[in-house]
């Protein structure tokens, strides 16, 4: 009976170390950017974009991250209501706030990844 009471007790030690700590630990946030319609919009997310076979506008909505397959290269970004970071191929992480406009006609950006705050 000795030998059942204290793995009992181990048990009930463990269970009450994880019921701590999922009160204590925050639950993780989930975001989702999504491409959207443009519409004339100038609060979304904007980005001018070309490859060496196209060129397009994209427009984003929501918190979140955006990853770039294979990178694009970026002539110009507007934040629209938004704060962003964008992730250079270099492996810089630029941060831009809202209701800016940032134009890179002549030395386009090399872009993995946006993320929306």
């Amino acid at each position: 009976m000795g030998v059942a009471l204290s793995r009992l007790r181990n048990i009930s030690v463990a269970a009450a170390m994880v019921a701590a700590m999922t009160v204590t630990l925050p639950a993780e946030i989930a975001h989702a950017t999504n491409e959207v319609f443009c519409a004339g919009r100038r609060d979304f997310l904007i980005i001018t974009w070309h490859t060496s076979i196209s060129r397009g506008i994209s427009c984003f909505a929501n918190a979140g991250y955006v990853n770039i397959l294979g990178g694009t290269w970026v002539d110009e970004i507007s934040t629209g209501n938004n704060d962003i970071i964008y992730d250079d191929m270099n492996g810089d992480r630029v941060f831009i706030k809202r209701w800016t406009v940032e134009r890179y006609w002549d030395m386009p950006r090399h872009v993995k990844g946006f993320t929306i705050l």
